[in-house]
């Protein structure tokens, strides 16, 4: 994560990134990133019931409506709860009630992606650091065998180079 923005002003791609040279900041900012993103669920789920709740009451208020005047819906005889479920469903105020209803859906969908993402985060923030602590991410060990036999042969290079540079004077 840059380390410069906020955490309200960061996103969900990167929010997941991880800085293995910067653990403990990483492990810092963590439970600051999970309660970012809890108050936000809650914020959106909030909005989703309020949602569901204006979409049913939307729905009533034109069931009503249609019951009352049928021949403005174009219903002609006999008035069906199918008729009237129709008419309901093909009004704009239900059509814009519900659309509103499945956008908090998902936003809260989007939200619960957050969770998890930094859950995952957290997770994986555990396996770095047993991966430092381990010397994974330390300076790499050569063999001794290996680096006697490069001390050699760069020694033998430049004993040549030499060799080459008094030969041309």
């Amino acid at each position: 994560m840059d380390a410069y923005k906020k955490i309200e002003e960061t996103t969900i791609a990167e929010d997941k990134k991880i800085d293995i040279y910067n653990l403990h900041r990483e492990n810092q900012i963590n439970p600051s990133l999970i309660e970012k993103y809890g108050k936000k669920w809650a914020k959106a789920r909030r909005k989703k019931k309020a949602a569901d709740k204006n979409m049913k009451v939307v729905y009533a208020q034109k069931e009503k409506e249609v019951r009352s005047n049928p021949e403005e819906y174009d219903i002609e005889g006999k008035v069906t709860e199918a008729a009237i479920k129709t008419a309901v469903s093909l009004s704009t105020e239900y059509e814009k009630a519900y659309k509103e209803y499945l956008d908090a859906c998902e936003q809260e969908d989007l939200m619960d992606v957050g969770r998890d993402t930094v859950g995952d985060r957290r997770a994986a923030l555990g396996e770095e650091t047993k991966l430092f602590l381990a010397g994974y991410y330390s300076d790499p060990i050569i063999p001794k065998e290996f680096g006697e036999k490069q001390i050699d042969k760069d020694k033998g290079k430049r004993k040549r180079l030499i060799k080459k540079s008094k030969e041309k004077k």
